[in-house]
């Protein structure tokens, strides 16, 4: 999976203005995206779109989104760290 388009994509996507997002993404991308449900990758693929506030906003807990299948995989992201 690591050689391909996609992945290459998603990597530079995981990249973020913010280093807390950019090894908590990474890392998530690499150990454990792979492995993932076709859901889980598609919610992964979803974050990746939302702004980096927003984003540290809910890594850090201060709140949480109204979508349930976000608010799962940044349970799973905030265990990383």
């Amino acid at each position: 999976m690591k050689d391909t388009p996609e992945y290459s994509k998603l990597r530079w996507h995981c990249r973020r203005g913010v280093k807390e997002l950019d090894v908590v993404f990474c890392e998530f991308l690499e150990n454990h995206y792979p492995t993932a449900d076709e859901e889980t990758q598609q919610g992964f693929k979803e974050l990746l779109d939302i702004e980096d506030p927003i984003l540290l906003s809910l890594l850090m807990n201060y709140h949480t989104t109204d979508n349930e299948l976000h608010n799962r995989i940044m349970v799973k992201l905030r265990d990383l760290f």
